[in-house]
């Protein structure tokens, strides 16, 4: 199981934040409320809290990215996960026309480095399809549709908040707008995966 590290509350009218510096590398264990990376804004610098005791699986933004107010900054999860570090290798001048060759033992699809690029963007791609410019209700500035701190949960996370909160206080206009909302998030997110999709399907 894994929790979402979430950027928050910056203040009143900041909506972004640059990540000054990850204070833990990814597989390093954490506890609860310690500080895990460094925000700065104009206005205010932040260190954001690990929600959960674990490790740090997953970061999606490096030092230097803006990242907006409910972004998924990464992921912790629980208990010791092992991480697999790719190692690149150097090749000789040589060989460095890399050609794109399938293992058919193993199944591994090897890319030339233009592809990895590729498909690699279009997989980050995936995170910001569901930023919406609409904002969540009463909190314009969440801009996340898949996940944000629940209006009444402080910064627990919500899963599709906009949705689901309109369901729980029975606003139907909102319930409606927001399952528009996340249904185009859903198709630019499926774009991204099926463009991906076929640069390895060409092989």
């Amino acid at each position: 199981m894994s929790e979402k590290i979430l950027v928050p509350m910056l203040g009143e009218s900041i909506t972004e934040a640059t990540v000054s510096k990850w204070l833990k590398k990814i597989g390093e264990t954490v506890e609860a409320d310690e500080a895990i990376v460094e925000l700065e804004t104009d206005k205010v610098n932040l260190e954001v809290p690990s929600p959960i005791s674990g490790t740090l699986s997953e970061i999606s933004f490096k030092d230097g990215d803006a990242v907006e107010v409910g972004a998924i900054l990464g992921s912790i999860s629980e208990g010791n996960v092992e991480i697999k570090k790719e190692v690149e290798t150097k090749k000789h001048p040589e060989k460095n026309e890399e050609k794109e060759v399938i293992d058919k033992e193993s199944n591994v699809i090897n890319l030339e480095i233009e592809k990895k690029s590729e498909i690699n963007e279009l997989l980050r791609g995936i995170e910001q399809a569901f930023i919406s410019d609409k904002g969540l209700p009463r909190r314009e500035w969440f801009k996340n549709m898949l996940y944000a701190p629940g209006y009444y949960t402080g910064y627990g996370v919500k899963t599709l908040p906009g949705i689901r909160e309109g369901l729980e206080e029975r606003k139907w206009s909102e319930v409606r707008l927001y399952i528009n909302e996340v249904a185009k998030s859903l198709d630019r997110a499926g774009n991204n995966i099926n463009l991906a999709s076929r640069i390895l399907n060409e092989n």
